[in-house]
């Protein structure tokens, strides 16, 4: 909800060359996953480049919410967090620590967003849910099922009709 259509389709566009260049290749060795991985990238970079691009020197919070978002979904963090301090302040601790995530254990990952949760009473409910939510997907992979029952239960509770209700739902 944070890209505008605009950039939606070009992402997607660029998504249909990609696929197009992927079937095109079909090597018959091994090679494909490797192929794949950096065609993949290669879409990644392409996408948040032009992105990038299209914002200022300074851009607005919002603006730099969107870039970090899209930075979490193609693994960019140095990208991401060169514009975590654009990012409106109520929301910079829950960035961060999913822009950390790819380099701490899950252990470490599940400590630092039950104290960013703890706090985020001024973070909108939307993205308290979204914290709960991956709050939730954290614990179970930590094994903490009751836990994890109980941050869906709060994602739920705070927007039950978030676009992420259908996997949350699978969970409870």
């Amino acid at each position: 909800w944070l890209i505008s259509f605009e950039t939606r389709r070009e992402l997607r566009s660029l998504h249909q060359r990609f696929e197009v260049i992927r079937d095109r290749l079909k090597p018959d060795n091994n090679s494909l996953e490797s192929i794949n991985r950096t065609l993949e990238l290669g879409l990644a970079e392409t996408g948040l480049s032009r992105l990038v691009k299209m914002q200022t020197e300074s851009p607005s919070p919002e603006q730099a919410e969107r870039i970090v978002r899209i930075c979490l979904t193609v693994g960019d963090r140095a990208t991401g967090l060169a514009h975590l301090d654009s990012v409106d302040e109520s929301r910079r601790a829950f960035y961060q620590c999913l822009l950390d995530s790819v380099e701490e254990s899950t252990e470490m990952t599940l400590g630092r967003l039950r104290e960013v949760m703890a706090t985020a009473r001024a973070m909108p409910a939307d993205l308290r849910s979204e914290g709960y939510f991956y709050l939730g997907l954290i614990a179970i992979e930590a094994g903490a099922t009751s836990e994890a029952l109980h941050a869906f239960t709060q994602s739920k509770g705070l927007a039950p009709d978030s676009p992420i209700r259908f996997v949350r739902e699978l969970h409870l």
